[in-house]
């Protein structure tokens, strides 16, 4: 079992002290502040009920460093066939590499990149060793503005990239989408090699302002001994509307925590996740959803597939509070598992203090249904395939609410590669 120790932080901080923070020019006290409470600080263990089943022993163990981003190429970029958008930026090795905006967005789209952040938008929870760490070494700091009754037609494509071993990247992001505009984000993390080894911890500030809508299909797709991070808050006032996919495909170890605030009437959020862990990977959802002001809605679903001896791991909650009076939640999870090794670990809870509300919560665990792969193997269908098919109707009701054909192509070929899908290829079988 883990132990709650200092002693854990001094091979992750032994290789930083000289390297330098994104934030250092603007905000260089929060920045020696976050350093000193670094060294003092145990990283999470199985003692905290928020990280029980996750264990961070092989991120904490290690000596990171911040690897200086080679130039962007074929092999780095890696870009998803036919995905139209409205512009690309890249960060490699958690450096950002190059922007190129599309002439649309160029007209509605500002970026500043000089880390010049407002003091709240820092992390404020001290305490948390992940967050002192990212303000003490962050590797950029991008600010992403959607002006005012901008309508973005096509996603903006921000790619993560890792290549080296040993790289420490820690990105932030902030995407403020002003009044009445539309506009859509998808982010992929992917590595450019199969022995990359690296700790990627991106945070992102998401402000949506009154009837703005944002949507946001995330995609986790990276191959070695790579550990990812994401930490994502959320904010949406009156009328605004915010969707985000999480399809969590492949890694070492993963965790998503999603934090969403509706503060304004009428504000609506859906969020929806895939994931689908294998080998020894770990996959590690958290959401909290909080809603604050009166006729809000929203809608949580996610489905993990595990197989061999991989671990899941879905914590989902949904507060109410005493002024949110007329709220519609719901939430969900649901998860099959493909072998006796794998382990799901799910906990979903409402805590609700306003008494005219609509909510509701709920999760399963289990295995495919022999008396339906019975049935269509007496319809003819090989074994497989029948298998092959029960998936596919397991994901659907997620992979549908990707609008992106690109993005969801992209998704069913990694099914198919695992001989999760049923389609034109392997009917044939």
């Amino acid at each position: 079992m883990e132990t709650a120790t200092t002693a854990n932080t001094t091979s992750f901080l032994e290789a930083l002290q000289d390297q330098p923070s994104a934030l250092s020019a603007h905000h260089g006290q929060q920045v020696n502040d976050a350093r000193s409470m670094s060294a003092l600080l145990p990283f999470p263990t199985t003692k905290s009920e928020a990280w029980k089943y996750t264990r961070t022993g092989r991120i904490s163990n290690q000596p990171w460093r911040v690897t200086p981003a080679p130039a962007p190429d074929e092999s780095t970029e890696n870009r998803l066939t036919g995905l139209e958008t409205s512009g690309r930026i890249v960060f490699i090795n958690g450096q950002l590499s190059s922007v190129q905006l599309s002439e649309e967005a160029r007209a509605c789209v500002r970026i500043e990149t000089d880390g010049n952040l407002p003091v709240r938008l820092l992390p404020q929870l001290h305490g948390d060793t992940f967050n002192e760490i990212h303000t003490g070494w962050c590797t950029s700091v991008m600010q992403v503005h959607i002006a005012e009754g901008a309508h973005l037609h096509k996603p903006l494509q921000l790619v993560h990239v890792i290549t080296g071993t040993q790289v420490l990247a820690q990105p932030l992001l902030v995407i403020t989408a002003a009044k009445h505009s539309v506009s859509a984000f998808a982010e992929t993390f992917i590595t450019a090699g199969t022995q990359d080894h690296s700790f990627t911890h991106r945070r992102l500030w998401l402000d949506i302002a009154e009837n703005a809508h944002v949507r946001f299909d995330k995609i986790q797709s990276e191959s070695g001994e790579n550990f990812l991070l994401n930490r994502e808050q959320v904010s949406l006032k009156r009328d605004a509307r915010f969707r985000i996919n999480t399809l969590s495909l492949n890694g070492q170890w993963i965790r998503n925590e999603l934090s969403i605030s509706l503060e304004g009437e009428n504000a609506e959020a859906g969020l929806y996740g895939l994931f689908l862990p294998a080998g020894q990977q770990t996959i590690d959802n958290h959401t909290r959803v909080d809603h604050k002001a009166p006729h809000c809605e929203s809608r949580e679903l996610y489905k993990g597939m595990l197989r061999d001896q991989s671990t899941g791991v879905f914590n989902g909650k949904v507060f109410v509070h005493p002024d949110a009076q007329k709220t519609n939640a719901y939430q969900s999870n649901a998860n099959i598992l493909l072998s006796d090794d794998a382990q799901m670990y799910t906990k979903p809870e409402l805590e609700i203090y306003a008494d005219d509300v609509k909510c509701s919560h709920g999760t399963t665990t289990g295995q495919l249904d022999e008396a339906a792969v019975f049935y269509l193997k007496s319809r003819g269908i090989g074994e497989e395939n029948a298998r092959r098919l029960l998936t596919n109707a397991f994901l659907s009701d997620v992979l549908k609410e990707v609008e992106a054909d690109a993005l969801r192509d992209f998704v069913l070929r990694n099914l198919s590669e695992r001989g999760l899908l049923y389609n034109e290829y392997t009917a044939a079988e």
